[in-house]
């Protein structure tokens, strides 16, 4: 599915009619891509898989991001304080309702110094910790980054890797993983 949806979205995003484009309206054609590429809307579909994406555009002439996020959000960290860019409950691909909604566009105005951070479900969703059968959950997941994001990044980089690491202990990784980090300067 990351690979269908890899693919897909950057047939979309380097299509020059649709460079004037905001964050949501990318990610409905490409919900609709994948509808369409898995053969989704027949009534015998092949399949209802779904994947969960944020998708950001910056403007660095206006210092704003445009922001869309199917099931995952996008976390800031500003001064100290979490903010969460909220993402629409629904993922890309055609829900069990057979109804498709489009998604919402937000507007997010950056200051210097903030920090994003973009994620998959893998690190919040691994076990580990003393038994080894609790997940990580994401009050930790934030609560870390509230602790590290006056850290150079590479330094956060490391703290997140090895965070990771020592929860799981030698348990198997569960699911993906996948964090980025990025800030303004």
């Amino acid at each position: 599915m990351s690979l269908i949806g890899y693919n897909l979205l950057n047939q979309i995003v380097r299509e020059p009619s649709n460079y004037d484009l905001n964050a949501a309206q990318i990610l409905d054609r490409l919900n609709n891509e994948v509808i369409e590429t898995l053969k989704q809307r027949k009534k015998d579909g092949l399949t209802r898989d779904g994947m969960d994406i944020n998708l950001c555009i910056i403007d660095t002439k206006t210092k704003i991001l445009n922001y869309a996020g199917a099931v995952n959000y996008l976390y800031v960290i500003r001064n100290g304080e979490l903010i969460k860019l909220i993402a629409d409950t629904f993922s890309i691909g055609i829900p069990i309702t057979g109804v498709v909604e489009k998604f919402t566009n937000h507007e997010f105005n950056i200051q210097k110094d903030d920090l994003f951070i973009q994620y998959t479900d893998g690190y919040a969703d691994q076990l580990g910790g003393e038994t080894g059968y609790k997940k990580f959950l994401y009050p930790k997941f934030r609560e870390m980054f509230l602790t590290i994001y006056n850290l150079p990044m590479e330094k956060q980089k490391e703290v997140v890797e090895q965070t990771i690491l020592k929860w799981k202990g030698h348990h198997e990784q569960t699911d993906d993983i996948l964090v980025i980090g990025f800030k303004v300067y």
